[in-house]
């Protein structure tokens, strides 16, 4: 009889205490056995780790661990020491205030044990809260069979398109998720490296990651979330992204020279890059002859007409 597969979910919690009950009383009421649930608290300063630490004793979950931070080390550290210790068949992140389906695990693993070429798999989940009518990204995927999808190795697809809470990994898949979190150390804004990009980007140059369009999760949407407070901060002009975005495609390009990987994708990165290079040019030189005659530096028409249109409207010459 095939030994059952092994699970770990990974919370990391900061002043979540309004939210943070009805999310593990939904983990707790998986119907998949053998889970583990680590918990980080990054050094809540209201009732968060009270509220944990009495759900854990009174349910008896001794599979359940709390670790609580002396000082706020930020949810990028805590989440990648939980994901790095991790010894299960399979890892689940889990935000503090969502809801689980109650087949959300049993599910997931089901996915996991059907395809040998999975290495993460990411669901779809519906919106509550303050943003409710907030929409999914749209992936760029070909179907597998029935509601899995394989996510295509293309450009679109080195942007996130599911929050973490949606994400399961493959245990085995840890050390080259590590690997890419090391040698892509940031993310299109600059930003430091984050747990979800690295496994989903780690999926795709891989060509592992699958989507299953089932709702399993209730996600919450709220101002005060971390990702929303930090979001604000970023500064979008186009040529401060163009910049940033830049540094990331070629830490993307750098990775897939190493791996000696001669494939499409790689030709089409690298004519990405040349493509940003020439709108930064044309951004810095304000000249609509020179915009308008740049169309043959382009790779490909479309790319030229979103150049045109983006800096048309950063220049403001209509």
């Amino acid at each position: 009889m095939k030994k059952k597969p092994t699970v770990s979910i990974l919370m990391s919690t900061y002043n979540g205490s309004m939210y943070i009950e009805k999310q593990i009383e939904s983990i707790k009421n998986q119907n998949f056995p053998f889970i583990q649930v680590s918990i980080i608290d990054d050094h809540s300063t209201d009732d968060t780790v009270n509220k944990v630490r009495g759900f854990i004793e009174k349910n008896d979950l001794t599979n359940w661990h709390l670790q609580v931070n002396s000082k706020n080390m930020g949810w990028r550290h805590n989440f990648f020491e939980l994901l790095y210790s991790a010894k299960t068949d399979y890892v689940f992140f889990a935000d503090q205030d969502d809801i689980w389906n109650t087949n959300k695990v049993s599910r997931m693993v089901q996915v996991g044990e059907s395809i040998s070429q999975l290495n993460v798999l990411v669901s779809d989940y519906v919106f509550f809260g303050d943003n409710k009518d907030h929409r999914l990204k749209k992936i760029s995927e070909v179907n597998y069979e029935n509601d899995i999808f394989l996510v295509s190795q293309n450009i679109r697809n080195l942007q996130i398109g599911r929050d973490g809470c949606a994400f399961m990994i493959k245990g085995s898949f840890v050390s080259q998720i590590h690997d890419i979190a090391h040698k892509i150390p940031v993310d299109s804004f600059g930003l430091s490296q984050s747990h979800d990009l690295a496994c989903w980007l780690s999926a795709v140059l891989n060509n592992s990651l699958f989507h299953l369009k089932d709702n399993l999760i209730a996600h919450r949407m709220h101002q005060n979330s971390a990702w929303s407070e930090e979001n604000s901060r970023i500064d979008n002009r186009l040529s401060n992204y163009n910049k940033k975005l830049l540094v990331y495609y070629q830490y993307i390009l750098d990775y897939v020279k190493d791996q000696q990987q001669d494939t499409v994708f790689r030709k089409q990165l690298a004519e990405k890059i040349r493509d940003i290079n020439v709108e930064m040019s044309l951004i810095n030189q304000h000249s609509k002859i020179r915009l308008f005659l740049s169309v043959f530096q382009f790779s490909s028409m479309r790319r030229y007409l979103g150049t045109l249109s983006r800096v048309l409207k950063s220049h403001q010459m209509f």
